[in-house]
């Protein structure tokens, strides 16, 4: 019983090595001062999330990318560069925001939103 659990505690250790170590991958692939916003049509927490980001500064540049339905992807920008960026950034759910060295999935409140980006209050 004692070697059966400690099999499952190396299990569990390596699963949450590995999806550290995914998570870190993603946070140095946007430029500085951007912000990166993975969506998906059709998804809800999306379109709660853009309304969100719809109250930010225009001084805050937000790439938008979205999975259609048809699993291509739509650009809010025709930048080649950010859009090769953004395809080496995997998202673990949408939606999923990533700037500055911090990524978040799921959606928040317009407070939580300026924690995020480091945006007085």
């Amino acid at each position: 019983m004692f070697i059966l659990a400690v099999f499952l505690l190396a299990i569990i250790a390596a699963y949450l090595i590995m999806r550290n170590e995914k998570s870190k991958m993603v946070l140095s692939k946007v430029p500085s001062g951007m912000l990166f916003f993975y969506s998906m049509e059709g998804c809800p927490h999306c379109d709660t999330m853009q309304s969100v980001l719809d109250t930010l500064d225009p001084s805050i540049t937000v790439f938008k990318i979205t999975l259609k339905s048809d699993l291509t992807l739509d650009y809010s920008d025709d930048s080649e560069e950010y859009k090769r960026l953004s395809k080496e950034n995997v998202p673990d759910g949408y939606p999923m925001l990533v700037t500055n060295g911090s990524k978040h999935t799921g959606t928040m409140t317009e407070i939580e939103l300026k924690k995020f980006l480091n945006i007085s209050l």
